[in-house]
């Protein structure tokens, strides 16, 4: 459903309407994007940029825009854009200036004209625009008051919050955070131990943090390549890094991601159930991986947040 995410802590003081199935439903509904597709044509023509939330589990189904269980709430934020390729602005600009000035006989278009003129180019053109859609999947754990937002960068994650904030009027979410965790990883790789239950597995980043240069090592046994360790040796970091946790006997118990120091994860990946070919009902397949799919990302959060959020050290390794 989504490969990268940053995760953000929901303040346990927070309104208690905010953990509740019928609020983001009126949130949801209340905000859902019209698409370009529907919107009447005199309005469509001028219109750069449409957004607001659509139907969050489409596999399943059914008509609900949000989809909840018992603890989770998984709602999509929609952005529709209008991209006019810059050439073809700048040549339609081109165009209305040389006809500006033959009709007013002028020897040059005025600041005020120029700003005109790119205004009314940018709607002519966007009448032919290409339209690009993006949907972002905000999965909120009601019970422990966490959410991820399924974005590809920092900044993206950022926006999407911003702006349901300005919906919502209050959405006291914090990024999580933790000024440890480039030692952390660093420890996990120079001992190869991790937590229980997790696993390294085959690339990491190194940073120097007196250079400020990085080296990215990729399918490479990353707890004996002496490679890597020499330059731990070197009081390099691990400032990224690939793990695997769960139960390894179980073929759809075990998740593999990487995580940055920024706490940011990507390459989050699981083994989903196939399609049966002989099922008259898909909605169950897809049932059965949304659970999955969310049990998999509360195995992260409860990872990270145990050995790295709220890591501390052990007095006996000064004692």
């Amino acid at each position: 459903m989504f490969s990268s995410f940053c995760i953000y802590k929901l303040d346990p003081d927070c309104d208690g309407k905010l953990l509740e199935e019928a609020f983001w439903d009126g949130v949801a509904t209340k905000h859902t994007i019209v698409p370009f597709s529907d919107l009447p044509e005199s309005v469509a023509k001028g219109v750069d940029r449409v957004h607001g939330f659509c139907t969050a589990t489409p596999q399943l189904g059914d008509k609900s825009i949000n989809f909840h269980s018992s603890d989770f709430t998984i709602l999509n934020y929609c952005i529709e854009t209008k991209k006019v390729k810059p050439a073809i602005l700048k040549r339609t600009i081109a165009k209305l200036e040389k006809k500006a000035l033959a009709e007013s006989g002028q020897p040059f278009v005025s600041k005020e004209q120029k700003k005109e003129i790119k205004a009314l180019a940018r709607i002519m053109e966007l009448k032919r625009a290409v339209e690009d859609r993006s949907e972002t999947l905000i999965v909120l754990n009601r019970s422990e008051n966490w959410l991820v937002v399924g974005a590809g960068s920092d900044k993206k994650c950022d926006e999407i919050m911003s702006t349901i904030r300005t919906l919502i009027d209050s959405f006291p979410v914090t990024l999580a955070k933790s000024s440890a965790a480039s030692t952390i990883f660093t420890d996990w790789v120079k001992s190869g131990v991790t937590p229980d239950d997790s696993r390294l597995n085959d690339s990491c980043t190194l940073m120097s943090n007196t250079l400020g240069s990085s080296a990215t090592y990729k399918h490479q046994s990353v707890a004996t390549d002496e490679e890597i360790l020499k330059n731990i040796e070197k009081n390099k970091e691990v400032v990224s890094l690939s793990l695997s946790v769960g139960d390894e006997s179980n073929e759809f118990g075990v998740v593999s991601f990487n995580i940055a120091d920024t706490l940011k994860v990507s390459g989050f990946k699981f083994k989903a159930l196939k399609k049966d070919k002989d099922s008259k009902d898909e909605s169950d397949n897809a049932d059965a991986n949304i659970f999955l799919f969310l049990q998999h990302l509360s195995t992260v959060y409860h990872f990270i947040e145990d050995n790295i959020i709220n890591y501390t050290v052990d007095a006996d390794e000064f004692s």
